[in-house]
């Protein structure tokens, strides 16, 4: 590693040959004591994705404060306006608070009082933000006002944490381990980020679930604020402000060795160096300065717009109304971002931090847009929020189609989440001089707090109820034709919103993921290349699969003309509801009434509306004979079968007049599409 990959102390470190760092026992212990910050900072995050999902939270607040008597489980799209847009501040209050102890407190108190004081300052808001939130009975809007301003003081002391607990990991260090003790703070991060996910799968079902899961992160904040009067203050700080006998005390007792002259002057050669502190104006006005400040700022923003912090945040219901099981799936998610970021704690001063972070950069993108597997190509529309998808191989070779990955998210690469972002921890306490180390961190810091407001603003836009929250995924084997374009048009009231193409190659099967929002329809153009014959809508194996882990529910088969979603299901159970009119699939020689008429529209454009059905699932048995609908509450999810292995039917293009109208998959099994009343 050169010289000019470290900071200024490291330098000169480095340059004092004769420097003994003792054991590093103590300074290991120490970060770690630190890193409880870090974890009660990732508890916070990973516990919201799960208790806005519980029941306890919604009689709390879906009912108890907005007086909601139906639609708290609800897809997102579909929950109640004031209870969603509470969930919204829920969220924002919080990284509000984050925001403001990060820039506003933690520099100025770091600086005058030293770095224990600002960690002991962000565990006492935390305490106090927590208690606010969990400890007043709800059902009255005077107390949720104050649970969200419980919501902005226990963001605070977040906000202080993410400042404080890396920088006294960073100072307390061996330069040797430097890397390693400063990611203390990420691992203390994903390890609580897991720990709360798990703690929300065994009180997801407790009346009281949502506060104990809250009342159980009080513990790491509780020990903080006790044991940081057990640990020394660092010596940089102590030589700054109260002189060289004073830090060589705090060294030795961290060193564990008498002798720490080397060291001591190491620390005084860099602070009489980097001379006095800058004022703030300095701060953003020096050329030199405001280049770290961008790196430093630029790290923390891509990290948070990766998206991983929203997800957290939001994914309990998302992953709930997509999967059916938001909880688990967090869980998982979690589970695999913590296990990622342990390769990183040893690789920090192994091979460097800028390396590490190109490598890693590197690595994650292909995870970005195509993952490869060894049955199948994946293509993934960057424009998305939000996918959910699976290998070709399960659509193709199995009767149902279900969900295997749980944890896939646009744009955020979980699998290499953790590996990728653990730097931005490490180069924050190492990339500025001495003199200006707080207020830099501070702004770094709030840096990372605007970039997640800026994401949740991102996805509550997609959320808001008048869209529809569509997910379209879908497999297509071109392996009986020559080279396949794919193109789709996604429509809301006839107009034009969003369209697609993609080519699809001989022999090839692949899975495309289509994530469009507020639309009514959803219209297939393919194409074959070199046929000859104009043919279009000739796609012979198209699999719709989506929310498939969904248990759903029916409660009556009595009749209703309504076309918004019905408190009962008005159609047989072999019927799709879609704008007063029941539809079904007829079996092979099939009748059904005359007179009705789709007029001149298409069934592609309306696949996602007829077999999907908007507010209800529905499936087509193995035989391919019938289609059965079953009611649940969000919006409608559509399985395929693979009608005795062999592949759906194939698609025609339009039905013009009349109630019926036979098409052909391609083994020749023949089905009637009908409009009833």
């Amino acid at each position: 590693m050169s010289l000019e990959s470290v900071s200024k102390t490291d330098h000169h470190h480095l340059q004092h040959k004769n420097i003994h760092y003792g054991k590093p026992y103590f300074a290991v212990l120490l970060a770690a004591f630190s890193s409880l910050g870090g974890w009660f900072f990732g508890y916070d995050q990973g516990v919201t994705g799960g208790i806005v999902i519980m029941n306890s939270f919604k009689n709390d607040f879906c009912v108890g404060v907005y007086a909601n008597t139906s639609g708290c489980d609800l897809s997102i799209a579909a929950l109640p306006p004031d209870y969603r847009q509470f969930l919204v501040l829920f969220t924002l209050m919080y990284n509000l608070g984050c925001f403001i102890g990060a820039l506003f407190i933690s520099s100025f108190v770091a600086e005058k009082f030293g770095r224990r004081a600002i960690i002991f300052t962000s565990a006492v808001l935390f305490i106090i933000g927590t208690s606010m939130v969990i400890l007043p009975p709800g059902g009255s809007k005077t107390i949720m006002i104050f649970i969200l301003i419980g919501r902005i003081v226990e963001g605070t002391g977040v906000g202080c944490a993410s400042f404080s607990c890396p920088l006294y990991a960073s100072e307390i260090a061996p330069t040797k381990l430097r890397g390693m003790l400063s990611g203390f703070m990420t691992m203390g991060i994903v390890t609580g980020l897991f720990a709360a996910n798990v703690v929300n799968f065994f009180f997801q079902n407790h009346k009281w679930g949502w506060r104990l899961s809250n009342g159980i992160i009080l513990i790491a904040p509780a020990i903080i604020m006790v044991g940081i009067f057990f640990c020394p203050e660092t010596p940089r700080w102590l030589f700054k402000k109260k002189g060289r006998a004073s830090a060589e005390k705090s060294l030795k007792r961290i060193r564990k060795i008498y002798d720490v002259t080397a060291e001591l002057n190491a620390i005084a050669d860099a602070v009489r160096e980097e001379g006095n502190e800058l004022s703030i104006k300095e701060l953003f006005t020096t050329k030199k300065m405001l280049e770290r400040l961008g790196i430093g700022m630029g790290i923390h923003v891509f990290l948070q717009t990766s998206g991983i912090s929203p997800i957290f945040a939001f994914g309990g219901i998302i992953f709930e109304s997509v999967l059916g099981s938001g909880i688990i799936s967090l869980l998982i998610l979690s589970g695999a971002n913590m296990l990622s970021t342990i390769p990183a704690l040893f690789l920090f001063d192994r091979i460097g931090r800028r390396n590490l972070l190109i490598f890693c950069g590197l690595a994650v993108k292909p995870t970005d847009t195509t993952t490869t597997t060894l049955s199948s190509t994946t293509i993934t529309t960057t424009e998305a929020v939000l996918s959910t998808t699976e290998a070709p191989s399960s659509c193709l070779d199995s009767n149902l189609i279900t969900f295997e990955n749980a944890s896939t998210y646009s744009k955020i690469p979980n699998d290499y989440y953790g590996l990728k972002w653990t730097n931005a921890y490490v180069l924050d306490t190492q990339m500025y001089p001495q003199w200006s180390e707080s207020g830099f961190y501070s702004a770094v810091k709030s840096g990372t707090w605007v970039a997640f407001n800026m994401n949740g603003e991102r996805m509550t836009i997609h959320i808001d109820p008048t869209n529809k929250f569509s997910i379209k995924s879908f497999v297509v084997s071109s392996a009986w034709k020559d080279n396949l374009t794919l193109s789709m048009i996604s429509q809301r009231a006839s107009t034009y919103y969003k369209e697609a193409s993609f080519k699809i190659e001989k022999n090839h099967s692949t899975t495309i993921e289509l994530n469009w929002f507020d639309i009514d329809t959803i219209t297939f153009y393919a194409s074959i290349d070199n046929s000859g014959n104009g043919e279009v809508f000739v796609i012979d194996d198209l699999c719709l699969h989506l929310n498939t882990n969904l248990t759903p529910t029916l409660t009556s088969t009595s009749t209703s003309t309504s076309t918004s979603a019905p408190a009962i299901y008005p159609c047989s159970l072999n019927e799709v509801l879609y704008q007063n009119h029941c539809y079904y699939l007829d079996g092979i020689g099939g009748q059904c009434s005359d007179g009705y008429s789709l007029g001149s529209e298409t069934i592609l454009s309306r696949i996602a509306d007829l077999f999907i059905g908007l507010n209800y699932k529905t499936t087509i048995s193995d035989n391919c004979c019938v289609v059965t609908s079953e009611k649940y509450s969000n919006y409608g999810i559509a399985k395929l079968h693979q009608c005795n292995k062999q592949g759906p039917f194939r698609i025609v293009p339009v039905l013009n007049g009349g109630g019926c109208r036979n098409f052909t998959n391609k083994h020749s099994k023949q089905l009637t599409f009908c409009v009833s009343n």
